[in-house]
């Protein structure tokens, strides 16, 4: 299942879970955010909404590539512990047709092997679950210095994270 949410609309949505909107060709670009748990999908999509003009949710990998293939994303945010297909997966499968975009994963930061992993993967960074406000801030923060940093040929520094 898919779901789509525009900043605009978040006000307007409620908590449990309105119908779907259909995926359409639109030029705005925004956020793919892939988690299964539709309470924190939902709470991730509000706080992403201050930042971007379009939050598009997916609950599986095999959803999220499909929207991706269609709608090219400014940043991809997927859990790492995702049913079928893992985050990490979602992850090799992106960067290997958008290797522009990129993806982030949201799971266990202190784990080194998964960091390890996700670095092999393209992944630039790793949210820690369960996050707060401020680290999702910091996390965009970064991400706009990356690309401003790619945009201008400066190429993209080594995360002091990983």
């Amino acid at each position: 299942m898919t779901d789509l949410f525009r900043a605009s609309d978040l006000s307007e949505r409620s908590l449990s879970g309105a119908p779907a909107a259909p995926i359409s060709p639109h030029p705005e670009r925004g956020v793919l955010l892939i988690e299964d748990d539709p309470d924190l999908q939902w709470s991730v999509a509000r706080l992403l909404s201050g930042s971007f003009a379009r939050v598009v949710g997916a609950r599986s990998g095999e959803a999220a590539l499909e929207v991706i293939s269609r709608w090219p994303a400014d940043l991809v945010l997927v859990d790492e512990g995702l049913p079928g297909m893992s985050g990490l997966d979602v992850a090799r499968a992106i960067q290997r047709t958008h290797p522009s975009i990129p993806v982030v994963l949201m799971g266990n930061a202190e784990c080194h092997e998964l960091r390890l992993a996700a670095r092999l993967a393209g992944v630039v960074d790793v949210l820690a679950k369960p996050f707060r406000l401020e680290g999702l801030r910091e996390l965009l923060a970064r991400l706009s210095r990356l690309a401003q940093d790619m945009r201008e040929g400066l190429g993209p520094e080594p995360l002091a994270s990983l």
